[in-house]
């Protein structure tokens, strides 16, 4: 695959924070009851990066795959979102 340009790159970016706005908050399908916060950042793939609120004390970090974070996968339930909006208030 060839090198992206910087306006590719910024073009990718943009159209995944319309999918996953910065500073919005999803639920993890396992976890329904701890929530979510990302950064989206970019590379060859488009990144988010997000701390579940449940390590806050901790610090813990974790990355996907734009396609990961949007794809559906197999739970008890069926075929769910791998992660979820959360629109609830705080």
């Amino acid at each position: 695959m060839p090198k992206m340009t910087r306006e590719e790159i910024e073009s990718k970016i943009e159209e995944a924070k319309r999918q996953v706005p910065v500073g919005s908050r999803w639920v993890h399908y396992k976890h329904p009851d701890k929530d979510h916060v990302y950064i989206v950042t970019d590379g060859e793939k488009v990144i988010v990066h997000y701390k579940p609120f449940y390590y806050e004390v901790a610090q813990v970090e974790f990355s996907r795959t734009l396609e990961e974070w949007l794809e559906m996968v197999s739970s008890p339930s069926g075929s769910v979102p791998r992660f979820k909006r959360y629109t609830e208030p705080l």
